[in-house]
């Protein structure tokens, strides 16, 4: 059985503008928050939790009760 090409969707002008537009509000957050050094190191604590969590570590969180 031969295999088929998926057929690429085209987006209108409007689409493109619009995903345009959203890309650059994102960029925009994002140059905001690594402006932030106190954003940035609790993104940065964020994705270390959620690596070990992940990875079936333990977290560092400040929630987290030690024993």
């Amino acid at each position: 059985m031969a295999k088929l090409k998926p057929t690429p969707i085209k987006m209108s002008k409007e689409e493109k503008r619009w995903r345009t537009e959203d890309d650059l509000r994102t960029l925009q957050r994002a140059g905001e928050i690594q402006q932030d050094a106190s954003r940035m190191n609790a993104v940065r604590q964020a994705a270390m939790d959620l690596n070990k969590l992940v990875m079936g570590g333990k977290t560092t969180s400040k929630t987290t009760k030690k024993k």
